[in-house]
């Protein structure tokens, strides 16, 4: 159904699947489909596991993978997923490709305030702004659930630098952490081992699509470079704007996330205690509304 055709080294990977029976009509499958993942030629599976059903979608999976390097996933290398499930005991199987493109690292540095203001979370939380005691927990807080929704839906919401590195220039750049506002610098190290810089007429850059990409500009082509890790360094700017231009739907996840974690200091356990509720429901509904897959 959906399994996005180029990875990034350290980052999570989702894909997904939508199970029907042979009557083409959406069904659950009669257990969890399973997936196994395997380099190019390579028969013996880098990584394997069972994929989550999402919600209350009849026959529909999905699986947050991080592609490390500990796992035994390469950049510039190529990957076939193979998912396999059962429906009204019949068998029906899958298979995608996933390139790991590069990204080895990624750090983020600006920002400085969060899409939810102290004052107005108090005022979801139905807190006096008279009283303070809890003021360095709350913004704890609303910076912990703006991280988990920017992760979430692998977006940037107040406007932020981050920085990428690659082992060697790809075909395009396809920049993870959308919107993309501008390019900073593209840097590379030489085949004398100097540090560059790319002039800006040497590329393009297409804000207008999610996520943003940066291909070489007519004529040109990316610079020769050494063979070492990080030769490739991308910095960007990236995010909606200040606080005003995050979409409402993101700051009602972040209040609603920033309430479950103020009232319920622990797991909340329901039911007969087999089943844990961390996230509440409703916020990954409004999260996954705008939720970036190509990573």
């Amino acid at each position: 159904m959906a399994a996005p055709p180029l990875g990034f080294l350290d980052l999570s990977y989702v894909f997904s699947e939508q199970t029907r029976n042979h009557l083409g009509v959406n069904a659950d499958a009669d257990s969890v489909p399973s997936y196994s993942i395997f380099e190019h030629e390579i028969s013996t599976a880098v990584a394997t596991g069972t994929m989550t059903k999402l919600g209350s979608n009849a026959g529909l999976y999905t699986e947050d993978l991080l592609l490390s390097a500990d796992s035994g996933f390469e950049t510039n290398h190529s990957y076939q997923i193979l998912i396999s499930w059962a429906v009204e005991g019949r068998n029906y199987s899958q298979l995608y490709s996933v390139s790991i493109v590069g990204a080895t690292t990624i750090t983020e540095s600006g920002g400085g305030s969060y899409p939810v203001a102290l004052a107005d979370m108090k005022l979801h939380l139905r807190i006096e702004s008279t009283v303070t005691a809890d003021d360095t927990l709350i913004t704890t807080l609303i910076s912990a659930a703006t991280t988990y929704c920017e992760e979430f839906q692998r977006r940037s919401y107040i406007t932020q630098t981050r920085i990428f590195y690659y082992d060697a220039f790809p075909l395009l750049f396809v920049v993870p952490y959308p919107p993309l506002i501008s390019v900073t610098t593209i840097e590379y190290v030489d085949v004398d081992g100097d540090t560059q810089e790319v002039d800006t007429p040497d590329y393009r850059v297409d804000t207008g699509n999610e996520p943003g990409r940066i291909t070489e500009a007519y004529n040109a082509t990316w610079p020769a470079t050494r063979d070492v890790t990080n030769a490739v360094i991308l910095t960007v700017s990236e995010g909606y704007g200040d606080a005003s231009a995050v979409p409402d739907t993101i700051k009602a996840a972040i209040k609603l996330l920033v309430g479950h974690w103020y009232e319920n200091r622990e797991e909340v356990v329901i039911g007969s205690g087999l089943v844990a509720n961390k996230v509440p429901a409703t916020v990954q509904r409004l999260l996954y509304m705008e939720r970036r897959m190509i990573i």
